[in-house]
């Protein structure tokens, strides 16, 4: 019982500091599309909405969805928009400067609408990893500013002929503002 208690103490002082917080990032995105005949590229704005629990010092876990515009037409005559979700783990260090340099790693996934004859939308699964820094303002808010990679597969769809396998990679640089609680 003794051990039991000591445990579950220990664990309360783990996460005395963590704090729950949400977020929004605006970033510009530039991808390169690769196919099984061709590359292209597409630049759009993107937004991103969040929601973490952990340390501006430490750990933290968090969750967030994407909305992009897409005005390319890469995957079909009229590629639509784009939304995800994503999970990533994040590591700040605090050297007592102004700022916390963090590093991100995470998976999503998501989907695209596109304008095919028998699909309306393509999915995909990302590998995201990133960093940047955080500027605390106040004990509750705090400014982001970061860089976000994403390696992306979409499903293979087919085309009349033949299986297309398609990829990305996709580099998002956002600034971004967060609240603590």
């Amino acid at each position: 019982m003794k051990k039991l208690l000591l445990f579950f103490t220990l664990l309360s002082t783990l996460y005395g500091e963590a704090k729950i917080y949400v977020g929004a990032n605006a970033a510009y995105q530039y991808e390169i599309f690769t196919t099984t005949k061709k590359k292209a590229f597409n630049t759009t704005e993107n937004i991103n909405l969040k929601i973490g629990y952990g340390d501006i010092n430490a750990y933290a876990v968090e969750f967030s969805i994407d909305y992009a515009k897409n005005d390319s037409n890469i995957l079909s005559p009229n590629d639509g928009d784009k939304y995800g979700f994503n999970v990533e783990l994040l590591k700040a260090f605090d050297f007592d400067l102004f700022f916390n340099p963090f590093v991100k790693v995470g998976i999503g996934a998501g989907s695209m609408d596109v304008e095919r004859t028998l699909q309306t939308s393509v999915t995909y699964g990302s590998f995201n990893f990133g960093g940047g820094v955080f500027i605390p303002m106040s004990e509750h808010v705090d400014f982001e500013i970061g860089y976000l990679y994403k390696s992306i597969t979409y499903e293979k769809f087919n085309l009349l002929d033949e299986l297309q396998e398609i990829s990305s990679d996709q580099q998002n640089s956002y600034i971004g503002v967060n609240f603590r609680f």
